[in-house]
């Protein structure tokens, strides 16, 4: 039986991997043994060669330089990745399948010049199904790239797209349902509830709060607030958003329901509100606690909710301020989410951090028309914790683009109101209506069907009157709450009394 390694010759016997592509390489792969391993992707003939032969050809030296590594541990790595291969090679069945899909895909773009990573989707993703191992995966990936070089094939935007794009998917799809400890992320949800009280008129932005004890006592992230000191609501919660003061979360919490406890307790309702389904929570400020915990996909639901609340973007976007700014000692506030001043668009969320729950990020960026959100939970340090949030944004907006169906202001209807001051009103959306689309598809043919409820006035703009289902190839893909453009006060009796006089004299009223 022929040896499977030497069948395939990993494919790539063609490349030599140079210096400048192996800073390349680590641009774009997260550790360093992972950097090292990528190397021997491009290796030619590599497992048909003893380790002798390697270091002459392809200098240890020159790759540890390279990767900042020591030529030992090159050396090493280079042995576990070949063991690998060799120990893997057997398991699997589907790789005739992986070289048919590969030359399928390949035969039939031959004639283009330049084609999008996003038509690479299909087959990037059989060949993922079919192989098991993350290092063939990488293998027969590069001899896809490989055989469309060879064919003078461009691809758009650059070679290592794909690579990211592919790691991106998988971080984005990875254990998002996994309950964690979310750490001060855990505050996105204490100032959703804060934002909605100020909304409701429940709270003022320059209304003083007093310091308790309980709020000064708090450990880890701080404003450092007194006993009995006292602070705007605006200043508090700017300490929040851009400090992640634990203290002045709890002055806050205890400001709105009495007591961390009881705002608490609220927390956890807004939560099931929100359908969250792996999320419960024992304190506002994320500090670790037995029992408390969330998921990457529930936190990406909190601050969906919370970005409707655009002011508290202006908070969470800025880089530094200070509070106690008439003070002798005005205290200076920087931003846990250093993206928001090192990448552009960036305007929010929240950070986290603790032993127990790693480095975490929820992160949002707004472009054009589209607005992303992204989070990442355990992550080794910060470095790692902006790099991965920074892919998957640049991949999101490279990708993708936002359709615009129906905006929130565009009339969709005009309606008969009974007893209102206005004899109609228009109909809208109560939110903009929206699907995502690849930039390389063709826009969606999208219509949408209403089914508006008799309005009977007083009514008010953001009152649910009806819905908008929304309509693709007859299926429904979406239902969105319609409401009124305006708001419709109700008209008094002597304006019916004469409106109906009028309607009797014209015919259009019998009595």
């Amino acid at each position: 039986m022929t040896n499977i390694l030497t069948k395939k010759r990993l494919y790539l016997n063609n490349i030599k991997c140079t210096i400048n592509e192996l800073k390349l390489y680590i641009n774009h792969l997260p550790s360093k043994s992972k950097t090292i391993m990528g190397m021997y992707f491009g290796l030619e003939n590599t497992l048909e060669k003893p380790l002798e032969e390697l270091e002459k050809d392809y200098s240890f030296s020159n790759i540890a330089v390279a990767t900042n590594s020591t030529k030992e541990e090159v050396e090493q790595i280079t042995k576990e990745y070949i063991k690998v291969l060799q120990n893997s090679h057997p398991k699997f069945t589907n790789l005739d399948k992986a070289d048919f899909k590969i030359e399928e895909f390949v035969y039939s773009v031959k004639n283009e010049e330049e084609i999008y990573v996003s038509q690479m989707d299909d087959t990037i993703f059989l060949i993922e199904n079919y192989i098991e191992n993350y290092n063939l995966k990488e293998i027969y990936i590069n001899k896809l790239y490989l055989l469309l070089n060879q064919a003078n094939i461009r691809i758009n935007p650059n070679r290592y797209s794909q690579k990211r794009e592919r790691e991106l998917i998988s971080i984005y799809q990875k254990n998002k349902d996994e309950k964690l400890a979310p750490a001060s992320m855990t505050k996105m949800m204490s100032m959703l509830l804060i934002m909605e009280e100020i909304e409701n008129g429940n709270l003022k932005w320059n209304e003083m709060i007093t310091t308790s004890e309980k709020a000064s006592s708090m450990g880890g992230s701080q404003i450092f607030l007194k006993v009995g000191e006292k602070m705007t609501v605006e200043d508090l919660l700017k300490g929040v958003a851009i400090a992640s003061g634990n203290d002045a979360v709890v002055a806050l919490a205890e400001r709105v329901s009495g007591s961390e406890e009881q705002f608490v307790k609220r927390m956890n309702i807004r939560a099931k509100d929100l359908g969250l389904k792996n999320t419960n929570f024992i304190n506002a400020t994320g500090l670790t606690a037995d029992n408390h915990y969330s998921s990457a996909y529930d936190m990406s639901l909190i601050a969906k909710e919370l970005v409707k609340h655009e002011k508290i973007l202006e908070f969470t976007s800025t880089y530094e301020d200070y509070l106690r700014k008439d003070t002798k000692s005005p205290f200076w506030l920087v931003n846990t989410n250093r993206l928001v001043r090192f990448k552009e668009g960036v305007d929010g969320l929240k950070t986290g951090f603790t032993d127990e729950a790693g480095y975490c990020l929820t992160a949002t960026m707004k472009k054009d028309n589209m607005r992303l959100i992204t989070v990442v939970m355990k992550e080794e340090n910060t470095s790692k914790r902006s790099a991965d949030t920074t892919k998957m944004l640049d991949y999101g907006f490279n990708i993708y683009m936002v359709q615009t169906i129906l905006d929130e202001k565009t009339t969709i209807e005009k309606k008969k109101v009974e007893l209102g001051k206005t004899l109609t009103t228009e109909i809208v959306p109560k939110e903009n209506i929206t699907i995502l689309n690849k930039k390389s598809d063709d826009q969606k043919n999208i219509t949408y069907k209403t089914n508006i409820n008799k309005i009977i006035a007083p009514v008010k703009k953001g009152d649910k009157v009806g819905t908008i289902d929304i309509i693709e190839d007859n299926n429904i893909i979406s239902t969105i709450d319609a409401t009124v453009k305006e708001d419709i006060s109700k008209a008094n009796i002597l304006t019916i009394y004469l409106r109906n006089i009028k309607e009797i004299i014209s015919g259009n009223l019998k009595i």
